[in-house]
């Protein structure tokens, strides 16, 4: 799939959120409205983060985690990777032995 294939998919699946929220059918929908903030802040809509925030003040705390359930529809449209980065942080030592301790 290639960028603008994903583009397309993420612009139709916020117009599905939005719909959603116009006809007023996001009450079974748990953390609508974080996952409603989410989306908009990485589309840059500054209308759906304002709708986020406005009509589920509750749900749409910026500083909340997202859910495991939000994740997976974000990795599942290709808003976040589904792959975690490798961490570069190098092996932790397994014994005493193994830290290296600078006495000057």
């Amino acid at each position: 799939m290639n960028q603008n294939e994903i583009n397309e998919i993420q612009r139709k699946f916020l117009n599905v959120l939005m719909k959603l929220h116009n006809t007023n059918k996001t009450d079974d929908i748990p953390d609508f409205g974080l996952l409603l903030l989410i989306v908009g802040t990485i589309m840059d809509d500054v209308e759906v983060v304002s709708t986020a925030m406005t009509h589920y003040p509750e749900s749409a705390d910026p500083l909340a985690p997202a859910t495991p359930r939000i994740l997976t529809i974000l990795r599942q449209f290709h808003f976040i990777d589904s792959v975690p980065h490798e961490n570069n942080r190098p092996d932790s030592p397994t014994s005493i032995r193994d830290v290296n301790i600078n006495t000057n």
